[in-house]
């Protein structure tokens, strides 16, 4: 009969796996040179401003009446300050009584695997460091939509003709024939209204032909159908339809029938260029109609053809056709959070639009923009922010460096910035940008501009002049205002940074009030998971935990990937915050939900799994389900093997828990492998919150040095 060991489980649960990337200061030259030059080498790193992060509170531990408290903390008792699902305690568990023997395990070398520090990590949406606490809303609110470009196609495909007329080139102005500000304001919504009343003047006229073409076609479909017209005949006028009805705005549902009356033909003859066309038509209408799945289905299948088909039309034609679609699977993709998958086609698209359009048209700074999105979504502003840099030029250039086209891309500039944590910039943007959308009357625009702007302030720690903003807001917005409720969460953010508790109280509490009242919408589900921050910053658990649950409630009222990823993070931060309340039953129905809806929503070998696989072990462990809570461990272990990661708490964490879970199993050599990747993490990465220190770590690897050695003299001696 096997001894148990002495030694006893740590089961980590680990500070904000952001807080060291957040912290750190990365090298490389001035940001304000890259708004320089679209011509900027892109591949260069970025230069970062200084992150000031807030200094953290402890954390209680977790109790259990099997559980021993680890108290490596001292006196650190009371509650994090971040909303990170990641969470800062340490407890001990007993060991179990005996052994379950010797297993076949993974060699050392797969723990000891090389982790490659990355730059652009991708966090989950509401996971932010303690500087990072609150505000999110005014980023997803000023979100520009995808820039649809030229996806309707005729049978040549060919694209459809721009429907805007460019202004002329403005001519530049002399120091002396500059204008006073009221006299700009006034005349760029003149020079803007003007522009509108053209465009909208031809934009007329040409559906106005559209639709008399749309007419002929219908008619000329009834007379082919009663002569008994062959099919091929009927084929082509129904894809004709289909296109005509795209390009006039005519519902999704009437699109897909003729494409799909289209597609019944060409499905019994030849592969046709017609038929590459027909199910472009198709995947196009199916997203218009928010089904992307068969939009992508679809698109890929006409791409599967064009492969295997030598079209007689032109190389221009085709690629014209190509550009539209990667465009179209790159949107619809990013629609399924599928963001790895997408930039491909984002990046094809881009490459295309350089090769089939002019330099100056403003189709191309369209698809710059639209890769940028792309990019933004997928985490990655360095190359966003390039993009935007290439649109904006192109935008100033044709429609006017004042015109609200240029002012749109440089709107989504302030939100690249932001991502960047080049703070200066944003202001810079905000400074130049805001009185063009306000001369041109865009009042939406400008308060989630100021907004973005107050954000800024607050990370550069001017926390006077943001607050002096955000109660002109409060004053001049009337409480069913979307910016009134996030203005009142940011007073609270603001004030628990300043560490005026009273006064945080008292704009939470008119902040949940305001929110309560205000109609059901995606910003009002961001804005009371920023409140719940708030509430978790100031120790308000069971106010941070309920505000939860009504922001779960506000996400599930909606569909698509934002609402499903939303309302997967909540109910593992809810399930984080039971577990630290000790309420374990509650907690794990959060967390299996948590877990099964990421999977869904992302992949099981997205990292936005790992806190909530490690928060799940740490919750079996509580309840003495071992075996459970190991294969939550190692699903987390094998996320991290096929993911690059930069080295923080939450990796050493989950390195950590295997460890010491592997002990318990006698699996000595995966637990020395594991504990061994623990210590070279901490040595390599001082600054991380590892919660453990090195001696530490060190010290527990000695220990599981010793029980192996411990159990092979016990099989020496049996033998």
């Amino acid at each position: 009969m096997l001894r148990s060991p002495s030694r006893c489980l740590l089961i980590f649960m680990a500070p904000d796996r952001a807080s060291a990337k957040l912290s750190a200061l990365l090298k490389g030259w001035g940001s304000i040179t890259r708004r320089a030059s679209s011509s900027i080498d892109c591949s260069q790193p970025l230069a970062q401003v200084p992150i000031h992060t807030l200094c953290r509170t402890g954390v209680p531990f977790l109790k259990a009446t099997h559980v021993h408290l680890f108290s490596c903390l001292g006196k650190n008792s009371s509650f994090p300050t971040d909303m990170s699902s990641a969470c800062h305690s340490i407890i001990r568990l007993r060991s179990i009584n005996s052994y379950n023997g010797p297993q076949s395990c993974k060699t050392a070398g797969t723990y000891l695997r090389k982790i490659i520090m990355m730059s652009a990590r991708c966090l989950p949406p509401y996971t932010v460091d303690t500087d990072q606490l609150g505000m999110r809303v005014p980023v997803t609110r000023c979100r520009l939509p995808f820039c649809r470009l030229c996806i309707s196609r005729s049978l040549t495909a060919m694209p459809s003709q721009n429907m805007d007329i460019p202004p002329e080139n403005p001519k530049p102005q002399t120091a002396e024939s500059q204008p006073t500000n009221a006299e700009s304001k006034a005349a760029l919504a003149k020079a803007t209204g003007n522009q509108e009343n053209a465009k909208a003047t031809v934009a007329g006229s040409r559906q106005a032909d559209i639709e008399e073409a749309l007419r002929n076609f219908e008619a000329l479909l009834d007379r082919m159908e009663a002569c008994g017209s062959a099919d091929h005949t009927l084929g082509a006028t129904c894809l004709r339809l289909a296109q005509l009805c795209d390009s006039a705005g005519v519902e999704p549902a009437k699109i897909l029938s003729y494409g799909q009356r289209a597609l019944r033909v060409y499905k019994n003859t030849r592969l046709s260029w017609e038929h590459v066309t027909c199910l472009h038509v198709i995947g196009h209408a199916y997203f218009n109609m928010g089904n992307y799945e068969n939009t992508v289905a679809h698109l890929e299948q006409s791409a599967s053809i064009l492969k295997r088909l030598k079209p007689n039309v032109s190389e221009k034609d085709v690629n014209t056709l190509v550009h539209a679609r990667e465009s179209l699977l790159g949107q619809a993709k990013m629609s399924l959070g599928r963001f790895g998958e997408a930039l491909p086609h984002f990046k094809k698209s881009v490459k295309l639009a350089e090769k089939i359009l002019e330099p100056g048209n403003p189709d191309l700074g369209l698809a710059y923009l639209e890769a940028a999105q792309a990019y933004k979504e997928a985490k990655d502003p360095d190359k966003a922010i390039c993009l935007c840099i290439k649109a904006v030029d192109n935008h100033a250039n044709y429609y006017g460096p004042k015109s609200l086209q240029a002012a749109d891309i440089r709107r989504f500039m302030c939100l690249v910035y932001f991502d960047l944590r080049e703070y200066d910039n944003v202001l810079l943007e905000y400074e130049e940008v805001r009185p063009i959308f306000e001369g041109l009357g865009k009042f939406d625009q400008v308060a989630s501009l100021d907004l973005v702007a107050v954000e800024s302030l607050l990370k550069l720690e001017k926390f006077d002049e943001a607050i002096s903003k955000l109660n002109g807001f409060v004053s001049t917005t009337p409480e069913t205002n979307p910016v009134h409720g996030s203005a009142l969460v940011l007073l609270a953010k603001a004030t628990a940074i300043m560490k005026d508790f009273e006064g945080a109280a008292k704009y939470c509490k008119m902040a949940l009030q305001v929110l309560e009242k205000q109609q059901l919408s995606i910003d009002t589900g961001s804005n009371l998971v920023n409140l719940a921050l708030v509430f978790q910053r100031q120790q308000e658990i069971e106010l941070a935990t309920s505000t939860y649950r009504k922001a779960l409630e506000v996400y599930k009222q909606f569909s698509g990937y934002e609402a499903s990823a939303a309302v997967a993070d909540i109910e593992g931060q809810i399930g984080f915050l039971l577990l630290h309340m000790e309420k374990i039953e509650e907690a794990v129905p959060f967390l299996e939900s948590s877990v099964s809806k990421k999977q869904a929503t992302h992949s099981s070998n997205s990292v936005e799994l790992l806190d909530v696989h490690n928060h799940l072990g740490v919750a079996y462990s509580e309840e003495g389900k071992l075996d459970e809570a190991l294969k939550q461990f190692e699903a987390a272990e094998s996320i991290l093997s096929k993911n690059v990661t930069e080295v923080d708490s939450l990796t050493i964490s989950i390195y950590g828990n295997l460890s010491n879970m592997y002990t318990v199993f006698g699996r000595f050599d995966e637990a020395i492998a594991c504990q061994k990747l623990v210590v070279d993490s901490i040595k390599r990465n001082p600054d991380v919150d590892s919660m453990v220190s090195l001696e530490e770590a060190t010290k527990i690897l000695e220990d599981i040095k010793r029980e192996a050695g411990k159990k092979e003299s016990v099989k020496g001696r049996e033998k």
